[in-house]
């Protein structure tokens, strides 16, 4: 084997399921003509922490008066919420709108909710995952006879912050997508997606490159971006080609893509091993024998079990017991217990620094 610091275990899953999302245009099959909104409503955002988000805090918002191109229209206005991709339910975890002074629900991930024209109205959402979601403000009239998509804003939830945007985030065709820890393989696991065509070709080959940047956290092994590469000869740097057992089914980033994973066993576990800083990104070959590579990432073992655990991201309390019992006391012993809430989840690759 090229290198005697790294053993690796390729994740046995289930057969790749693949989802596309179908965005269809507001106002398909509601018998209106479709009208452009050239003057646009607002929708007003406002949160008490000027920009910072925690997942299942409430996120509030205001939609406001009426969409102008429908203004001397009787009609009704409908704003609809979900992730912008992914299924309906992805990362929402509950939807209300003020009516009278009441908080009332909205019991469907995906409902459009209806109201006068000229009223404004008050919105509480909660997210629990991160990610973008898209909200649409639209009027269709009582005869449908008119409908006004007036405007759309994308929500970004990312690192406790959020940002809103007019236009929808590129979507990637390469990306490594996070962590996890596995308390059977004893290791970090790494999930990836890719696109069916990366630069308009077909994907030949796809895998991870890992690298040791740092051995405890202290001394600093030189490994650059430049050299994470598949034909690299340094001897911190391990390309590992993914089979199909790596395919693994799992609603992420994108809905077109599919996932692989592998894991990265500890094999030594002591304070020096999950206190060191590695480094991966994702690879393809394409079709003309080209490499593509994502983006670098750095983290620590200990780093991971840290974000896991403080917010109960594993999938069941064993694991999450795991992560307390064999990774965090034994970097330091006087580590804080936490109980277990089952949120699930994995751990953003940019959680720790981007590049290397």
């Amino acid at each position: 084997m090229k290198k005697q610091w790294i053993s690796f275990v390729l994740i046995l899953s289930l057969i790749l399921s693949m989802q596309i999302t179908v965005r269809g245009e507001l106002g398909d099959d509601l018998g209106a003509t479709w009208e452009t909104d050239t003057f646009g409503a607002n929708i007003t955002f406002y949160h008490a922490k000027q920009g910072d988000y925690a997942l299942g805090e409430d996120f509030i918002f205001l939609s406001d008066t009426y969409c102008s191109g429908a203004k001397n229209t009787v009609g009704q206005r409908e704003l609809s919420v979900k992730p912008y991709i992914g299924s309906s339910k992805t990362g929402i975890g509950s939807i209300q709108y003020k009516d009278d002074n009441v908080w009332k629900d909205i019991s469907e991930y995906n409902t459009q909710v209806s109201f006068r024209n000229d009223v404004d109205r008050e919105f509480k959402i909660v997210f629990l995952k991160e990610g973008t979601y898209v909200l649409n403000i639209a009027f269709l009239s009582d005869d449908h006879t008119v409908f006004v998509g007036c405007r759309t804003r994308y929500i970004t939830i990312k690192d406790g912050k959020y940002s809103i945007g007019f236009d929808a985030p590129p979507v990637q065709e390469l990306f490594v997508e996070g962590y996890q820890i596995s308390a059977v393989h004893e290791g970090f696991q790494v999930i990836a997606g890719v696109e069916d065509t990366v630069q308009n070709q077909k994907v030949k080959s796809k895998g991870f490159i890992f690298g040791l940047t740092s051995i405890g956290g202290t001394t600093d092994l030189g490994v650059q971006e430049e050299d994470m590469t598949v034909d690299s000869e340094s001897y911190y740097i391990y390309p590992v080609e993914a089979t199909e057992e790596a395919d693994i089914s799992f609603e992420g980033t994108s809905s077109s893509a599919s996932y692989y994973a592998m894991t990265m066993r500890f094999g030594v576990c002591n304070v020096s091993a999950f206190t060191s800083i590695y480094a991966v990104r994702s690879y393809v070959e394409l079709e003309d024998g080209t490499y593509v590579y994502s983006d670098v990432y750095r983290f620590s073992v200990f780093d991971i079990a840290k974000k896991l655990y403080e917010e109960s991201m594993m999938y069941t309390l064993e694991a999450h017991n795991y992560l307390y019992e064999k990774v965090l006391t034994v970097v330091l012993p006087s580590y804080e217990e936490k109980e277990y809430s089952n949120q699930n989840g994995v751990v953003s690759p940019d959680f720790y620094e981007e590049g290397v």
